[in-house]
């Protein structure tokens, strides 16, 4: 499946603009520990505390726990999205979609760019605050251009916009049903592999997308400590996925200054 399908389906991101189309008791015996699948034990034996041991697992799983550790954490997020037009052999540069967003899953502010589509929106809670040009207008019949509404989070208005104003639910369908292998972060200082359990190197592990056949991007995770997504790079012959993320220490979300009372 190409990477437009794929958003398409997944995500509903290309859609968005016009040319693109995420205790037992004592007397009872101790239930036995169940042994982690798909994890190299060898390996994690020699990990101790020196990395998350994220590259032991197998692909998917590696994916699902970095989707976690992202569901979790307050950070922001830089994605950039181009679609690519004409024949394979002539390909041409097509709309551009960006995304910045900022804060928790409950609370951030967020600002899109989707082909003539422009707009941010502000949630705190239960409350969100959205605001946008006229193309944002025809296209959800909110407010007038340049106003702020006030929506639940789960509006229909937004439905079609809301997996870019959550990362994880976009990396989630971006890599939905795709081969992924993951590798360790590259060799410490004094030359010793990653492999071996050290994460002394880049401080970095990378998951491979499209590990089967030929590589199609790769996201790479924190190594240590919670295996937070860094970066995000996916292309094929359809368009382009960049994200950037940053999970140093967010500011506080506060209502628009010149936003109506909600309540």
């Amino acid at each position: 499946m190409s990477l437009r399908r794929r958003l398409a389906a997944g995500a509903g991101v290309l859609a968005l603009a016009s040319g693109l189309t995420a205790c037992s008791p004592a007397s009872e015996e101790a239930p036995a520990i169940p042994v982690p699948e798909n994890v190299d034990m060898a390996a994690a034996a020699e990990l101790g505390d020196t990395g998350n041991g994220v590259w032991l697992l197998e692909g998917s799983r590696s994916a699902s726990v970095v989707l976690r550790a992202a569901a979790e954490a307050p950070g922001s997020v830089r994605l950039n999205m181009q679609e690519i037009v004409g024949a394979p052999e002539q390909p041409t540069p097509g709309d551009t979609m960006e995304v910045v967003r900022s804060g928790t899953g409950h609370e951030y502010r967020a600002s899109v760019t989707a082909g003539a589509i422009q707009f941010t929106a502000v949630r705190i809670d239960g409350t969100m605050w959205v605001r946008g040009n006229a193309e944002f207008e025809n296209r959800t019949g909110l407010a007038a251009a340049g106003s702020w509404s006030c929506l639940p989070p789960r509006s229909p208005a937004l439905a079609e916009f809301s997996p870019l104003l959550d990362p994880v639910q976009l990396i989630r369908a971006t890599l939905s049903e795709l081969e992924m292998g993951a590798l360790p972060p590259a060799a410490g200082p004094a030359g010793e592999a990653a492999g071996s359990g050290e994460a002394t190197g880049s401080g970095e592990a990378t998951i491979v997308i499209g590990a089967g056949g030929a590589p199609i991007g790769e996201l790479t995770v924190n190594a240590a400590g919670a295996p937070l997504p860094r970066s995000l790079v996916i292309a094929d012959d359809s368009g382009t996925v960049r994200a950037s993320f940053d999970w140093e220490a967010v500011e506080a979300v506060e209502p628009p200054p010149d936003a109506p009372d909600c309540q």
